[in-house]
C-alpha cells in the first residue's frame, strides 16, 4: 500500500492520551540496549564511570519495561470497556496475546540468551487471570511473590536453565531464571496499579514522585551498607545478601528498587512530556516507545552479527557502548519515519494480527495521517 501523499505530518502526540508512557518505553529500550550491549561484548577494559553507569542501569531498565508492560494492560482494558467490549473478551485477547508473545520468546532465545519476551506471555497470562482483582489486591499479591522469593532462593540454585528441558523450563520461569515470576511479576501488578491512576493529574502524580525519591536514597544506602558486611573478611549480617539491589539473583530490595525507579521515571517522563506533545524529540521518542517490540528484536541482531565476526572482543567498552548509543539513534529515526506513514510496526503488527486481528493491508495497513484523533488515543 502506497503511502498518504500527506508524507510530511508526524505521528500525532495523543497516544494513549500519555505522551510520557511511551517516551518512558522508549528510555528503558535505551538502558537494555546499553546492558546488554555490555554483557554481550564482555570487555575486559571499562572506566570507571561507565562500570558505574551500567551498574546504575542493570536490571531497572528490564523492570520498568515490564512495569510499562502492566500500565498497558490497564490502558488496554480501559479502552477496551470504552468501546463496549466485555472484560472477558479482553481476557481472551490478552491470551492470545501471551502465547504468541511466548512463542516469539521461544524462538528469540536460540539467537538471543537474554530473551524476556517469553516471560511477558508468562506474565500477561497471569494478568489476564487478575484483571478482575482491586488495587490494594494486586499491591498485596506485589509484596507476597517478592517475598516468597527469598525462601525460594534459599532452595533453588540460581542458574540459566538448559534450554528445552520441561522441568528446567518450568524452574526458569518461576525461580531461577533471568526474569523469573518470583519476583518479577511485581513489577507487572504494580505497573497495572499504575495504569489505573490518573498519573496525568500533577496532584496524583506528584506526591508519588516525592514518595520515590526518598525510597531510592533509603534503598541505596541499604545496598551500601550490605555491599560492605558482604564485603567484609568477619562473617556479616545474615540478612546482608537480601538487602543488595541486585538483580542476579533478585532480591527483595532490587524489586523495591525497580518499582521506585520505574515509577520515578514514567512520572518524570509524563511531567516533562506533557506540556510538549508537540515537539519533535518527544514525537521521535513515543514512536520509538510504540516500536519497541521491533527495536528489541533488532538490538539482538545488532550486536549479534558484529561480535560473530570478531568485532568487540577486546578494547573498552566505551566503543562497544558508542555502537549501542549509534544503534539507538538509528532506531529513534526508524521509527518516526515509520510512524509518519504506518499505524504499527513491522513485529507489533504480526503479533496484533495473530493474537487480535486487524486490518489485512501491509504495516497496519492505514496512513497514520489518515487516523482520527479519537483513533490515534487507541492503545495499540
Amino acid at each position: 500500500m502506497a503511502p498518504s501523499s500527506t508524507r510530511t505530518q508526524t505521528p500525532s502526540a495523543a497516544s494513549a492520551r500519555t505522551p510520557g508512557f511511551d517516551v518512558a518505553r522508549a528510555l528503558a529500550l535505551l538502558g537494555m540496549i546499553l546492558v546488554n550491549y555490555a554483557a554481550m561484548a564482555e570487555l575486559s577494559e571499562a572506566p570507571p564511570a561507565v562500570a558505574w553507569l551500567i551498574e546504575q542501569i542493570e536490571g531497572k531498565a528490564a523492570a520498568l519495561f515490564v512495569t510499562l508492560a502492566g500500565v498497558g494492560v490497564s490502558l488496554r482494558v480501559r479502552s477496551a470497556l470504552r468501546r463496549g467490549h466485555s472484560l472477558a473478551f479482553e481476557q481472551r485477547a490478552l491470551v492470545r496475546r501471551a502465547v504468541i508473545l511466548f512463542a516469539l520468546g521461544l524462538v528469540h532465545r536460540h539467537f538471543w540468551p537474554w530473551d524476556i519476551l517469553h516471560m511477558y506471555g508468562v506474565f500477561l497470562v497471569l494478568a489476564a487471570v487478575l484483571l478482575r482483582a482491586r488495587s490494594g489486591v494486586l499491591l498485596g499479591l506485589a509484596a507476597g511473590v517478592t517475598a516468597l522469593a527469598v525462601p525460594i532462593q534459599m532452595h533453588v540454585d540460581y542458574a540459566q536453565s538448559e534450554f528445552w528441558s520441561l522441568s528446567a523450563e518450568l524452574g526458569e520461569i518461576f525461580f531461577d531464571g533471568l526474569f523469573p515470576v518470583f519476583p518479577w511479576l511485581s513489577f507487572l501488578l504494580v505497573g497495572i496499579v499504575l495504569g489505573r491512576v490518573d498519573l496525568n493529574d500533577p496532584k496524583v502524580r506528584r506526591p508519588m514522585l516525592a514518595l520515590c525519591v526518598p525510597l531510592i536514597v533509603g534503598v541505596e544506602w541499604l545496598d551500601a551498607w550490605a555491599d560492605a558486611a558482604t564485603d567484609a573478611p568477619l562473617p556479616h549480617h545474615p540478612l546482608a545478601h537480601w538487602a543488595l539491589a541486585w538483580p542476579r539473583p533478585p532480591t527483595p530490595a532490587f524489586a523495591l528498587m525497580g518499582v521506585a525507579y520505574a515509577t520515578l521515571i514514567i512520572c518524570v517522563a509524563i511531567e516533562v512530556t506533557q506540556q510538549r506533545a508537540q515537539a519533535r524529540w518527544v514525537v521521535a521518542l513515543m514512536a520509538t516507545g510504540q516500536l519497541a517490540l521491533t527495536a528489541y528484536i533488532a538490538h539482538g541482531i545488532a550486536i549479534t552479527i558484529p561480535t560473530d565476526y570478531g568485532y568487540f572482543v577486546e578494547g573498552s567498552q566505551v566503543w562497544v557502548l558508542l555502537y549501542g548509543l549509534l544503534f539507538y539513534v538509528g532506531c529513534v529515526w526508524f521509527a518516526w519515519r515509520w510512524r509518519v506513514r504506518w499505524r504499527y510496526g513491522p513485529v507489533e503488527l504480526i503479533v496484533r494480527q495473530l493474537s487480535a486481528g486487524s486490518p489485512a493491508a501491509p504495516w497496519g495497513g492505514v496512513p497514520l495521517a489518515e487516523l482520527s484523533e479519537l483513533e490515534m488515543t487507541k492503545p495499540s
